[in-house]
């Protein structure tokens, strides 16, 4: 291969603009070129021209394959005026080939004997059948089923030069992308998100979102498919995957392609210190870089970014003290990102993965919330504020070995992760009861936690055992341990009526996990058409943990703990799956699940052991029926699982962090069981360009964790978390529809609607209580009077202990509309939707609300032909039955201009022109409800530069590469 030589004052030039803009030149289009002869060589010249307007055509493909052959030899591009050159040709019969996107293509057998070859002008005719069909495909089929697939055309949804893989997502029908960097599709989660059909940083989603460009996708496939444990051994577990898959466009499913890229700005809203809501950070930046590199066998992608408007998408699920996952993130932040990801597939029928991943994030908060908890006595109306500022980083690796061919398949994923979060934040409230005064808080903490997590997980099938098809064994085994070291500082001040409690707290804890367990299944073919299998499957798992406190005086043993747990699993499993067609399936069955949960917790006034020998039995069913076809797709299932809870929800230890709100464990706790529903039909014409969607799921829970709340004279809340003796249901049903409006399919109209409902149980009494005393605190008093001497809680749930059951439920009806316009280089949408929430509760039925939150949202994108790209969104946003100050209507206009000079692109972002934008969460809980403003970015404009690389595919020539650094420079 030769390589590119350079005269030393262009390489000079060209590093001193790589220090100037801070960003890599554009990369080489690297050039094979197989002779290592110097003689009998032909310098070969042309013109292109159009035919009817005899104007230049550049950037036109010329190349030339060997006479009965098939391979390119040399390859290169027209310029600016449409000349073209190709080099050391060695002497022979070739047919020369000129193409151009909307030409016919002139192809000429010709003999090269002479070393100057000049063929003088080749004229394109247009090619007007191709024009028409552009006219029309792009637009294209937006959405196709296929099977258990649905197919989404990225060309159909215009996005900007800039736009990334997440930007593309949100102009899709039914897509939705969550605050923690997770995808939803009809509201469903997506499980996992591939690129061209190989894992992408296994389950950190987020880094494909941020950083893949939009540009590079040729189509979105959400994958509705079989568990892992299915497609091994045949029989439906119950179980399926959602993948979310991204196909490149065929120019980079092999060579390399990347950008680099730099953004900086300037808020541009009013600068209020005091005000919590709005960001004052002032200069904005951000840098950008990504290399992927692709061939048959091999994919390589680099990552690596820093900014701090709050757009990489870096996000961090951590562990608190409690042992609580938590996402940091949530607020706006400045972070860093450098990520690896390779797979390979070299090793005969096994996809080989790893990836390596560093984060970080500095992170501020914000939030503003009122809230409002109904009592027989008086209804408490708390209005409170926090500040926080958060520190995360994170070291993670992952490696996976995956066979799904043959007789012998196997999963064999280990993994690796370390973590660090330093965080202080800051506080206050006010409560009233009917305007009146009962306490107020202000408090600060301070934390330092450190986690280290790894484990492995494996599965091997031997299939067509001695012979039989669909005969086969399978072994899984996994196994986890993690270590959790952490220091806090808590300072509070309580001011109840005429009193004050302060406090100064500081808490060490310790804590480690291990987890191992493994399973067994076997499947049995009866016939043709039957199957049966059965499984059984065993886990241990150990928990311990210290938390020690200390105040002024030293080791405080009424707020220090200690909680060992020994978790046993057994589960016991068998099904029967009959083939009703060839492309239908049925499966029944079910499992049997037996969990002991033994906890020894020590603190002030206790020490013990609970759940020794006390096996818990829950059977859940296994039923799915699957029917795939060219045009409809139907799926129906039932399944279940059992979940155990957190052992910091049995701390028998008061919380005292929030010290209007105080909180603690429950060491008779039990485990809960979860039976999900699932249903979906979806219909596709492909030549009418229709498509219709059904999906409707749900679940019950039973013995779901609930609490039990009270409040004393001083408007103190406490809770305890129980299990709920009632289940728990939630529902939800979903419709989309697509259609074209004209025959030309340049005018389209989307339509989507929804339901979900959803109950929940809690307790409460129906009188002030007494308070309970930090100082003197005895877990074990208080649990006789309130749970009783039973580990079943009879007194409690007897009502003997002043408490009753409250029920409330939830409908969210949901509904949207929009119409596109989609002509050449140019889309327009224009739509509205509503999302709607009626609560009832039974606890206080004057307390019933309704809200309504209407958005009207219009999208404008041009491409002009003079390779400018404007991007522009609108949107007005209602909000009804939220109380004074919250829900105030709101604009949000947000634009972006493009301009693109060879492979760089120039840009220019407002957000937030009208600085209107707030973030609002309400929920709705089952004796409060509660409205939050949270921190928001608010108005800023930025300046932006980036540089598209790329290789192409195809054998080329040193003259092109030459071409392509003369657009450059």
């Amino acid at each position: 291969m030769r390589i590119l030589k350079c005269s030393i004052g262009r390489l000079a030039t060209s590093i001193l603009l790589f220090l100037c803009i801070g960003f890599s030149a554009k990369a080489q289009i690297f050039i094979i070129n197989d002779n290592i002869f110097q003689q009998r060589l032909s310098d070969i010249s042309l013109t292109v021209l159009d035919s009817l307007t005899n104007e230049q055509i550049p950037y036109a493909s010329v190349y030339v394959v060997p006479a009965k052959d098939t391979t390119i030899t040399n390859f290169t591009l027209t310029d600016n005026k449409g000349e073209a050159r190709l080099e050391e040709v060695p002497f022979g019969k070739y047919v020369i080939h000129v193409e151009m996107m909307g030409y016919v293509p002139f192809a000429k057998e010709m003999q090269f004997r002479e070393s100057i070859v000049k063929m003088g002008t080749v004229r394109l005719r247009e090619d007007k059948r191709f024009i028409q069909a552009a006219t029309v495909s792009a637009v294209g089929n937006p959405i196709v089923i296929k099977k258990d697939t649905v197919e989404i055309n990225a060309s159909s949804f215009r996005v900007g030069a800039n736009a990334m893989l997440k930007d593309l997502l949100r102009r899709m029908p039914g897509m939705e992308i969550t605050e923690d960097g997770k995808v939803k599709f009809n509201g469903e989660e997506i499980d996992k998100l591939t690129v061209g059909g190989r894992t992408f940083f296994f389950n950190d989603q987020s880094t494909a979102l941020n950083n893949l460009p939009a540009a590079v996708v040729d189509k979105i496939r959400i994958i509705d498919r079989e568990s892992e444990q299915t497609r091994a051994t045949g029989i439906q577990d119950g179980n399926r995957e959602k993948i979310l898959d991204v196909a490149l466009k065929k120019e980079y499913e092999e060579g390399f392609f990347g950008n680099v890229g730099a953004k900086a700005g300037t808020t541009a809203g009013k600068t209020d210190s005091d005000d919590i809501l709005r960001d004052n950070r002032g200069i904005l930046w951000s840098g950008d870089a990504l290399l992927s590199s692709y061939t048959k066998k091999d994919q390589f992608t680099m990552i690596g970014n820093t900014q701090n408007i709050n757009d990489s998408g870096v996000s961090f699920v951590t562990m608190d003290e409690n042992g609580d996952m938590s996402s940091l993130g949530q607020g706006l932040s400045s972070s860093a990102q450098l990520s690896l990801n390779f797979n390979t597939s070299r090793i005969k029928d096994v996809e080989s993965t790893a990836s390596a991943n560093y984060k970080y994030a500095d992170t501020d908060t914000g939030m503003r919330s009122e809230r409002t908890t109904f009592l027989e006595d008086g209804n408490i109306t708390s209005s409170s504020e926090n500040r926080g500022k958060g520190y995360a980083s994170s070291v993670g690796s992952n490696l996976e070995f995956m066979k799904e061919k043959g007789k012998v398949w196997f999963h064999i994923r280990p993994f690796l992760n370390t973590s660090k979060t330093d965080s202080y934040t800051s506080s206050s409230s006010r409560s009233t009861r009917e305007n009146k005064f009962i306490n107020s808080t202000e408090s600060t903490s301070k934390s330092q936690y450190r986690n280290k997590y790894a484990g492995i997980s494996s599965d091997f099938t031997f299939r067509e055992l001695w012979g039989k098809k669909n005969r086969s064994i399978r072994l899984g085994v996994y196994s986890a341990y993690s270590l959790d070291e952490g220091k806090s500082t808590e300072s509070s001040v309580l001011t109840a009526g005429e009193s004050k409690d302060v406090r100064n707290m500081n808490y060490v804890l310790d804590r480690s996990s291990f987890e191992i367990g493994g399973g067994l299944g076997y499947t049995e073919p009866f016939g043709e058409k039957l199957s049966v299998s059965v499984s059984t499957e065993y886990t241990m798992s150990r928990s311990d943990s210290d938390r020690d406190a200390f105040d002024i005086n030293g080791r405080n043993d009424y707020f220090s703990s200690v909680s060992n747990s020994r978790n046993y699993e057994q589960e016991y499993g068998i099904s029967a799956q009959y083939q009703i067609s060839e492309s239908g399936w049925l499966t029944l069955g079910g499992t049997l699940t037996g969990i002991m949960q033994e906890t020894f917790s020590k603190s002030f006034g206790i020490e013990g052991t609970t759940g020794k020998d006390e096996w818990n039995w829950f059977v859940t069913p296994r039923l799915s029926y699957n029917q795939n076809g060219e045009k409809n797709r139907f799926y129906v299932s039932a399944y279940g699982y059992t979940r155990q809870p957190s052992a910091n929800r049995m701390l028998p230890v008061l919380n005292i962090s929030d010290p209007s709100r105080l909180s603690l464990g429950n060491i008779y706790l039990k485990p809960s069981s979860h039976i999900n529903l699932d249903f979906n039909w979806s219909r596709n014409n492909r030549e009418k360009f229709t498509n219709l969607m059904l999906y409707a799921y749900g679940g019950i829970d039973i013995n779901s964790i609930s609490s039990a709340q009270w409040f004393d004279t001083d408007g103190i809340m406490y809770s305890i978390p129980l299990n709920v003796r009632k289940p728990r249901i939630t529902s939800h049903f979903r419709a989309s529809y697509t259609t074209p409006l004209d025959s030309k399919k340049l005018l389209s109209l989307s339509a989507d609607a929804g339901i979900a409902y959803s109950t929940m149980s809690s307790y409460h009494t129906t009188k002030p209580m007494t308070a309970l005393d930090k100082d003197s605190f005895d877990y074990s008093d208080f649990m006789s009077g309130f749970w009783g001497n039973s580990s079943k809680g009879d007194l409690f749930f007897s009502g003997a202990s002043g408490f009753r059951e409250t029920h409330t439920s939830t409908i969210n009806p949901i509904g949207g509309i929009s119409v596109k316009y989609n002509p050449e280089n140019f889309s327009f949408v224009l739509g509205m939707d509503c999302t709607g929430g009626i609560t009832r509760y039974s606890l206080d039925p004057s307390a019933d609300m309704n809200t309504l939150v209407t958005r009207f949202n219009a999208n404008a994108t041009y491409n002009s032909p003079l390779q400018f790209d404007i991007d522009t969104d609108l949107s007005y946003v209602t909000y009804k039955g939220y109380p004074a100050g919250y829900g105030q209507p709101e604009w949000q206009w947000n634009a972006e201009i493009t301009k693109s000079i060879g492979a760089f692109n120039l840009s220019i972002k407002l957000h937030d022109i009208l600085n209107q934008t707030r973030s609002l969460n309400h929920i709705a809980e089952a004796n409060y409800k509660e409205d939050t403003y949270s921190l928001v970015m608010g108005r800023f404009i930025l300046f932006g530069v980036k540089w598209n690389f790329g290789k192409m595919n195809a054998v080329h020539s040193r003259r092109a590469q030459n071409a392509a650094w003369n657009m450059i420079f």
